[in-house]
């Protein structure tokens, strides 16, 4: 692939070349390039995976926020959850029918249980039973087939998600197809434009190489919308640190040579000390901010 999965147009260049993986060292067999496309700003793997090459590339460990050997890590990830599903409710009512697409081990299906949800599914295709927190009453529905007969929706929540689907267009189309008329897709995801990418570069976290297979800039999710028979409704700056904490540990790990999988020790204090600065571009460089969210509604 050379044309842009985002926009669809062929215009693009070299953003880097042979991408690293500074989290948990894995790598593709063949020459890779990040590309940029020049028309959208979206960022995209080339060659593009295959959706069996995808499925061998996340480790067991693959994001593992428990491990006890990173102090503040759990804790800090605990209390974020619970507060993104209190303004998830807020935001959206506990009364309507949810799906949380990409839902990892099920935590955030909890949470939002436990914040009065009342009808909640959760769908996660590489969920492992050792790992899935199931929950009374609810369920983690692994493919995307079983979905058809829990909806439509109301509210499909993408947490992180859009960026590592294998068949953008397809995926994208089939939730629209979930949603109820006037339903919305609750999207969030890293920011190709920001402010961290333009500083950190090669070393931005938000790359998150080899498992992002594209970076959806803003002008690209408004050209892909109507394909997806979507329209958005707002775009709007995502108070999240991990742009700049994340960047500067695969900094730390490339000058010490640290083979260490997935987060260091110093990795809950950086991001407590990228708080301020995480602040700073949501107030103030809200187009530039390392993360965004996006509601987008069937039309």
């Amino acid at each position: 692939m050379t044309a842009c999965p985002v926009c669809r147009l062929d215009d693009s260049q070299i953003f880097v070349r042979n991408p690293r993986d500074y989290e948990y060292f894995m790598f593709r067999e063949v020459d890779v390039a990040l590309l940029a496309c020049n028309h959208c700003g979206s960022i995209y793997q080339s060659p593009w995976p295959s959706v069996e090459e995808l499925g061998t590339l996340y480790p067991l460990d693959y994001q593992n926020y428990t491990r006890k050997d990173v102090p503040l890590l759990s804790s800090l990830l605990g209390y974020m959850i619970q507060s993104a599903a209190t303004g998830f409710i807020k935001a959206h009512g506990a009364e309507k029918r949810i799906l949380d697409f990409g839902c990892g081990d099920g935590t955030f299906v909890k949470a939002l249980a436990a914040n009065g949800a009342r009808d909640v599914t959760g769908f996660e295709p590489n969920a492992r039973d050792n790992t899935v927190v199931f929950c009374e009453g609810f369920e983690i529905v692994r493919r995307i087939e079983d979905l058809v007969s829990r909806g439509p929706f109301a509210v499909i929540r993408m947490n992180h998600v859009i960026e590592h689907l294998h068949d953008l267009d397809g995926t994208m189309s089939k939730l629209s197809s979930l949603l109820e008329p006037g339903g919305v897709l609750v999207v969030q995801t890293p920011n190709p434009r920001s402010l961290t990418l333009r500083l950190f570069k090669k070393f931005w976290g938000g790359l998150h190489y080899p498992y992002h297979t594209v970076l959806l800039s803003r002008f690209g999710l408004h050209q892909a919308a109507p394909r997806w028979n979507l329209c958005i409704k707002s775009i709007t700056p995502s108070l999240m640190p991990t742009g700049w904490s994340m960047s500067v540990e695969n900094i730390a790990k490339a000058i010490s040579g640290s083979t260490r999988r997935g987060r260091t020790a110093i990795y809950g204090g950086l991001v407590l000390l990228a708080a301020p600065f995480a602040i700073a571009e949501t107030l103030f460089l809200r187009n530039l901010c390392s993360v965004y969210d996006c509601i987008l509604e069937k039309s």
